[in-house]
């Protein structure tokens, strides 16, 4: 578990099971609420690190089950209303390991919600999944599996969406303030400028499509 304060909103990164996905916590030291991204399959875990807050919300970047996992029994710990993409809501049952109920609050495209005494500006970035969406808070960015620091836009991503993925990358999220940090679905926090950095590096030596695991720092070694 590690820590990160930015303004009044404290950010808390529990990794879960072996692969070590990422869930955050963002807690909001003057009003002592939160919220959770992405509820992967270590819930105690995750219930722990919300002892000293209210859970306002659960925040899914996309519907793969390893963001799913644990969201059932904290769902039902904390009461707290789920919100996910109104694209990736279609498909939501198809990849919670318990039937849940629907998410409570899907959204369309570019949103911005306020919960826990903050906002939360939702960036819709299709690719990983047709409804992949990444959360900025303050300067911290969500990034799910569309952004990591380990393979530049995703795990595995197929032939047919890896270009949609990119896309989505270059067209939302290099956009950014560059001194935007990223807190990834798999691996540690790194800053945006490094990755676009990455990026035109990799462009430049692939300028073709890739597919499977396309990592950006291949391109300089």
């Amino acid at each position: 578990m590690s820590n990160n304060i930015t303004n009044h909103n404290k950010i808390v990164t529990i990794r879960c099971g072996d692969v070590g996905f990422n869930s955050y916590i963002i807690k909001n030291t003057k009003t002592r609420q939160g919220v959770i991204i992405d509820t992967p399959d270590d819930p105690v875990n995750i219930m722990n690190a919300c002892n000293d807050i209210t859970v306002e919300g659960i925040f899914i970047t996309h519907t793969h089950p390893e963001q799913l996992q644990g969201l059932h029994p904290i769902r039902e710990a904390t009461g707290a209303e789920v919100w996910i993409s109104a694209v990736d809501a279609n498909v939501f049952n198809y990849f919670t390991p318990i039937n849940s109920q629907r998410p409570e609050n899907p959204f369309e495209g570019e949103s911005r919600i306020e919960v826990a005494g903050m906002e939360i500006q939702a960036i819709a970035t299709p690719g990983h999944t047709p409804g992949s969406c990444c959360y900025l808070v303050d300067n911290n960015l969500f990034s799910g599996e569309t952004l990591t620091s380990t393979n530049g836009p995703g795990c595995y991503t197929p032939i047919e969406t890896l270009n949609q993925t990119i896309q989505s990358v270059v067209d939302k999220l290099f956009t950014l303030p560059k001194d935007v940090v990223v807190y990834p679905g798999l691996g540690d926090p790194f800053s945006l400028a490094n990755s676009e950095h990455e990026y035109k590096i990799f462009k430049n030596r692939y300028p073709s499509a890739l597919h499977g695991n396309v990592l950006w720092r291949t391109s300089q070694e």
